[in-house]
């Protein structure tokens, strides 16, 4: 029998180069109905801005769950992560990071998997039943351990 979770996630963070698969990851998290916010950053950039103004804002957490592509342009999601870690504006006992990627086996899988940062790597796009089995994941261990 599967548990139904009432508690929403405070938001999550999309970080994507490609607008179209923002908005279709998007519409997929808002239909799950378990996260208060979802945010949009298009590059690793932006994505870092945000998580600057986020971690020195009253009114704004950092995000439970980062949504994060391989390959972007300006600053790709390895070196966002590395980004991160220098500024200091990363918290590993709050966030899990997921890299949403449509490489096949590579390289880039191996470093991933590497990373201490990196939940999980998966195939673009987001889906309902992995949105679903991260959500439960966050709510039901990570919490616990963080």
């Amino acid at each position: 029998m599967e548990k139904n979770y009432t508690q929403k996630l405070e938001s999550v963070l999309l970080v994507d180069d490609s607008i179209a698969l923002n908005f279709y990851n998007k519409k997929v998290i808002e239909k799950s109905e378990k996260v208060c916010s979802t945010f949009i950053a298009n590059d690793g950039i932006k994505a870092l801005a945000f998580l600057k103004r986020s971690a020195n804002s009253i009114n704004e957490s950092l995000p439970n769950i980062i949504f994060l592509d391989i390959n972007m342009p300006r600053m790709n999601g390895f070196e966002f992560l590395e980004a991160c870690c220098n500024c200091g504006v990363f918290d590993a006992n709050k966030t899990i990071v997921v890299f949403l990627t449509t490489s096949a086996w590579s390289k880039d899988h191996i470093k991933a998997q590497k990373n201490s940062l990196v939940h999980d790597i998966v195939q673009k796009p987001l889906d309902k039943d992995y949105f679903e089995k991260i959500y439960t994941y966050y709510i039901t261990e990570y919490l616990k351990s963080g």
